[in-house]
């Protein structure tokens, strides 16, 4: 039946249509439903992606990781040295904004896409202090780099400032 139809029986008999949001398990568990994994411990493969899809690294995400993530608004995965959920950020002040998780077209792996930010102006997601794990940034990240750093570092009258 369509919508419409269904409505009109519904509303003929005295009752409504209530469209209800899921809650962050529910929402959680449908990501987890869409996906597969071949892993024994039963992880996800993520891969973690700034807003213009620069890759920051590779982590793996559980069940219990991705609703922390959709319920704290960050970027949370399964820290399998810890044996438990990792809170980017919570230890090192590298916490992430998380704006969205898509599952790929396998549905074998998810995409984080996160903000980096730094609560001590280092804006790092690798334990070696860096953005990514891939080492320093290369191309326009590189470029960026280096005028911000003529910027600060520019002596007084320069023209830069």
């Amino acid at each position: 039946k369509s919508v419409a139809s269904l409505s009109k029986v519904i509303g003929e008999n005295g009752g409504s249509i209530t469209l209800v949001d899921p809650t962050y398990e529910q929402l959680g568990l449908c990501y987890a439903a869409c996906m597969k994994t071949d892993r024994p411990d039963g992880l996800y493969t993520t891969v973690v992606c700034t807003r213009s899809n620069e890759a920051l690294g590779l982590v793996y995400s559980s069940k219990s990781s991705i609703i922390a993530a959709l319920q704290c608004g960050r970027g949370v995965y399964y820290s399998r040295s810890r044996g438990g959920l990792w809170r980017k950020g919570d230890t090192s002040g590298h916490h992430q904004t998380l704006h969205r998780i898509d599952v790929d077209c396998d549905g074998d792996a998810l995409r984080f896409t996160v903000t980096q930010n730094g609560d001590d102006g280092v804006k790092a997601f690798c334990h070696l202090n860096t953005l990514t794990c891939w080492g320093e940034p290369r191309g326009l990240r590189h470029l960026e780099g280096t005028l911000c750093q003529r910027l600060i570092d520019a002596p007084a009258g320069s023209y830069t400032k």
